[in-house]
């Protein structure tokens, strides 16, 4: 987005962050445990959230997914 920015193509920039918006949304929807506040594995056979806690745990908030404070 930023590059496309960068070289004037807004048009593009503006279908690229609707894009990430789009697959941030899924990634709450999907692998965030409000309980534990953290976003979790999920095996794609089952949906099941993993209980493992890794540092990826914390890459959607590293790469700018927001989440809801409660």
């Amino acid at each position: 987005m930023k590059l496309c920015r960068f070289l004037g193509d807004e048009i593009q920039a503006a279908q690229i962050q609707q894009q990430a918006n789009s697959f941030a949304e899924k990634m709450v929807e999907i692998l965030y445990d409000s309980e534990e506040n953290l976003f979790k594995d999920v095996l794609i056979e089952t949906g099941e959230q993993q209980p493992l806690k890794t540092p990826a745990c914390f890459f959607p908030l590293w790469a700018g997914v927001d989440i809801e404070e409660s």
